[in-house]
């Protein structure tokens, strides 16, 4: 089989693993908040920016992982502390607020 075949069979199993983790993401908040979260896609995002800056800065990779879990959560919390959780009650003003914040 040749190489790069096996290549790009790789990189459609890393994108659609990708993809099915940000659905779950979604899904799963969608249900427990009620809050369809436009926003998602950035925190994912972030987390991939937070993990290429700190190898950026020369630190291993296992110790990147943990600071992006932690800023990413850090965010996401001040996020739906503030500006989600007082629009509860308004399911479409929780779409435009996440959507303006995207």
């Amino acid at each position: 089989m040749d190489g790069s075949l096996v290549l790009h069979g790789l990189n459609i199993v890393y994108e659609l693993a990708t993809l099915t983790l940000t659905t779950l993401g979604l899904a799963i908040v969608f249900g427990l908040l009620g809050v369809m979260n436009m926003a998602h896609g950035e925190f994912v995002m972030l987390g991939a920016y937070c993990v290429v800056t700190v190898q950026g800065w020369g630190w291993p990779l296992p110790t990147a992982f943990p600071l992006a879990v932690v800023v990413c959560g850090a965010l996401g919390w001040a996020v739906e502390r503030w500006l989600i959780r007082p629009l509860y009650a308004r399911p479409f003003d929780t779409l435009l607020a996440t959507w303006a914040l995207a």
